[in-house]
């Protein structure tokens, strides 16, 4: 017959055993949860003709709070992001570009997926639509509007099917006269000026 003392020696040796084994599951089932490769269900994210950097340094560069060893995954935060936009977008993006006194209502409102998509994009720039097509699923009746398509002699100024003369193997689009997160200007204008007229000189010598 066994001993008190055998017996609790015995049970103590178990429970260290059963600790310990713990432990390294524990361990393993975290370092498999970090060796997990996004890419083999989400390979999608990845197709764009653009690829954006930080994608691929790696999900973790912006996802820190997934634990994908459970399907579906569970996340800590706004889908497991170590931060929200725009402070997540300002880790690699200078925020000055952003902050100036006039501000694209958008970037304004933290909304940088509004216009951009976080992993990968046909369009450059990761835009979710291409320039002109993009502005106006927000800004439709301004097309409509005389004062985008400038009536100058001898016509109506084109928005489209031109190359743009200040931005080098840019086409002539809204953005030759307007910049898209925010400017010092009024209107969002790329350059100094107080109306849309005054923006010509900046391509016609004439105007200057």
């Amino acid at each position: 017959m066994y001993s008190c003392n055998y017996i609790f020696s015995a049970v103590k040796r178990i429970s260290q055993t059963l600790f310990i084994l713990g432990i390294t599951l524990w361990l393993a089932g975290s370092v498999c949860a970090q060796k997990v490769d996004c890419l083999e269900c989400h390979k999608d994210k990845m197709k764009g003709k653009v690829v954006h950097p930080a994608a691929q340094m790696g999900c973790d560069s912006c996802h820190t709070g997934v634990d994908a060893s459970s399907i579906p995954h569970k996340f800590t935060g706004t889908k497991g992001l170590k931060a929200d936009a725009p402070s997540l977008c300002y880790d690699c993006h200078s925020k000055d570009e952003f902050t100036k006194k006039i501000q694209h209502a958008p970037v304004a409102g933290g909304m940088c997926l509004t216009c951009h998509d976080p992993h990968s994009s046909s369009n450059e720039a990761l835009l979710s639509a291409k320039v002109p097509d993009l502005c106006k699923q927000c800004h439709e009746d301004i097309f409509k509007k005389p004062h985008v398509v400038i009536n100058m002699p001898p016509g109506n100024h084109p928005l489209t099917g031109r190359w743009d003369p200040n931005r080098n193997g840019k086409s002539f689009n809204c953005l030759s006269c307007h910049v898209p997160h925010s400017s010092a200007w009024g209107k969002l204008f790329r350059y100094d000026a107080a109306n849309a007229k005054g923006l010509c000189k900046y391509c016609h010598e004439f105007m200057q």
